[in-house]
């Protein structure tokens, strides 16, 4: 898995998988086959394809829209919206903020 220590800034089209650590200003999209594993922080939105995987148990400042992927919630989230075909599981611990 590719890391993400610092800051990145601006949106983000994930192929592949990716750890962040640091925090992204922007958009994470994680599409088909790719992994998403945030223990940092989005300042932005999460959007999950149909076939994608993230696992948060950092922060999104924004929401996670599942379109169809798999999302484990561990930590913070403003909101979560899911399409009819995905799968998202809030762990115990997670918090969704309803901003």
């Amino acid at each position: 898995m590719r890391p993400i220590n610092g800051v990145h800034k601006g949106d983000l089209r994930l192929s592949g998988d990716l750890t962040l650590a640091g925090q992204v200003r922007g958009t994470v999209w994680v599409m088909s086959g790719a992994t998403f594993d945030c223990h940092g922080q989005v300042v932005g939105d999460v959007v999950v394809e149909y076939g994608g995987t993230a696992v948060v148990r950092g922060m999104v400042v924004g929401k996670i829209l599942n379109a169809g992927g798999t999302v484990d919630l561990f930590g913070m989230v403003a909101a979560v919206n899911d399409s009819e075909n995905s799968r998202t599981i809030v762990h115990s611990g997670a918090v969704i903020t309803g901003n």
